[in-house]
This record gives C-alpha cells, sequence and structure tokens, in this order.
C-alpha cells in the first residue's frame, strides 16, 4: 500500500513538473501574453496532461516553431527532473516527455538518511 502511495505522488510530482516546465518556458520565450494566448488556443495548462494532443495543437498554431519551444520544455524538465539532458540529440517532443517520465519513475524513492 505504501508503494501505491509514493508511486502515485511520484506522477503527480511528474504531472506537476511536466506542467512547471510548460508554463515557464512559455512565459520565458512569448513573455505572459503570449502565454496566455497560446494556452487559449492549445486549451490550458491542462492539455500538457495529453503530449499527444498537446503536441499536435502546437504544430497546428506554430508549425515548425513548435519545435523550439518543445525543445526547451524538454530541457527544462530533464532540468528539474535531474536527468541528464542531450541537446544534440534529435527531439521528438512526445518520446522525450515520456522518456523522462520512465526515467524518473525508474528513479524510485530516494533512500532517507538518517
Amino acid at each position: 500500500m505504501l508503494k501505491e502511495v509514493v508511486q502515485i505522488s511520484r506522477n503527480e510530482l511528474f504531472a506537476t513538473e511536466l506542467v512547471r516546465s510548460v508554463d515557464e518556458v512559455l512565459a520565458s520565450i512569448l513573455g505572459q501574453s503570449g502565454r496566455q494566448a497560446l494556452l487559449s488556443y492549445v486549451g490550458g495548462l491542462s492539455a500538457v496532461n495529453n503530449p499527444e494532443d498537446f503536441d499536435h495543437r502546437l504544430v497546428v498554431i506554430l508549425g515548425t516553431g513548435a519545435e523550439v519551444l518543445e525543445k526547451e520544455i524538454v530541457k527544462d524538465l530533464f532540468l528539474k527532473l535531474r536527468i541528464p539532458f542531450d541537446p544534440e540529440e534529435n527531439l521528438d517532443f512526445v518520446k522525450s516527455v515520456k522518456e523522462a517520465e520512465r526515467r524518473f519513475e525508474d528513479a524510485g524513492v530516494p533512500e532517507q538518511q538518517p
């Protein structure tokens, strides 16, 4: 039972960090008004919970410009989760988000030090 509670917490933590990364990167690159405008077109921050749909909506709105935002979002997410990020690697947003989630979950719960 404890493992289930911890796993749920890790899943929630990942989702929270993903949303934070999207929100912060959009604000940083587009400014607050640009961030708000883009989020209104993609369905708000909750749209991030479905990376495939979020990616599709960004590409429809921004075309190839979506790649710039997505790379920065993934970079920020990896940094927040303390996962190594290779900026030279070809980026697929959906695969990268899923890989970050897998690595984060595989990392498990850090052992408590006495």
